[in-house]
């Protein structure tokens, strides 16, 4: 089977991209074997899977070698306000995170930490005055102006705002944790909430996501478009010779 699924060329092939279709590795093997059925190619990519040499990050899309699962391990401040939230509101959704969460991963020192509370639309007011038990230092779906005002002034604020339907979470150690292709589309859709990772730091973090963890392309694509954001990430892939990795 080895020799069949010529690893070694389809990595040296396949390696500049940041992402490839069933397409693709049909043509691969097709110039040198027109007759492959398709039994026959879709066993091969069972066992290029098998073997580490491809991952699947869509349906029907691939990237080369087994890439590192995206994780946001939650600090001591997160665990401790999602279990408030969790505790009184069991069956609400909810995704507690800071962007201390977000320097560690960027290996950056922090600069404030921000905590982001995201419930519910129907349970945001809840939320809201759940959390004004524990601290003053709390905003409800701040506007531009309070952001960069108001917000800045307070130590280890509390910003509660609605969790867009159908975001994509993960979990860590039972914890809701933003997915990467959450994050990759709110730091598009909330320039504001988000205004330190803008710039050239945004397209830094997104390019490091994408080119050393999975990214699940199809969720992407849904969650992009149900933010309104498809077009704008697919130009900004382009600029950042990322390829057409979603359509």
């Amino acid at each position: 089977m080895s020799d069949k699924l010529r690893s070694d060329e389809i990595t040296n092939v396949f390696s500049g991209r940041q992402g490839f279709t069933l397409a693709d590795i049909r043509g691969f093997y097709a110039e040198k074997e027109p007759a492959l059925n398709e039994n026959t190619l879709l066993s091969r990519v069972h066992y290029l899977r098998k073997k580490g040499i491809i991952s699947t990050t869509g349906r029907g899309r691939y990237a080369v070698g087994g890439k590192e699962p995206f994780r946001l391990p939650p600090g001591d401040e997160e665990v401790e306000w999602y279990g408030r939230i969790s505790g009184q509101l069991p069956h609400i959704r909810c995704c507690v995170w800071s962007t201390a969460s977000l320097d560690r991963f960027l290996g950056v020192d922090p600069a404030g930490t921000v905590i982001i509370a995201e419930a519910d639309r129907v349970a945001v007011e809840t939320v809201f005055d759940l959390l004004r038990e524990y601290t003053t230092s709390l905003f409800l779906a701040p506007g531009r102006t309070i952001l960069e005002r108001y917000v800045p002034m307070h130590v280890n604020p509390v910003i509660v705002i609605p969790l867009i339907s159908e975001a994509p979470l993960d979990e860590y150690g039972g914890i809701p944790r933003p997915s990467a292709e959450k994050l990759i589309v709110d730091l598009l859709a909330e320039p504001d909430l988000l205004r330190r990772y803008q710039g050239k730091l945004m397209r830094e973090l997104i390019t490091r996501i994408l080119r050393n963890h999975q990214v699940n392309h199809d969720r992407l694509v849904r969650y992009a478009a149900r933010r309104n954001k498809k077009s704008t990430i697919v130009t900004l892939f382009r600029e950042l010779s990322l390829g057409n990795i979603i359509r």
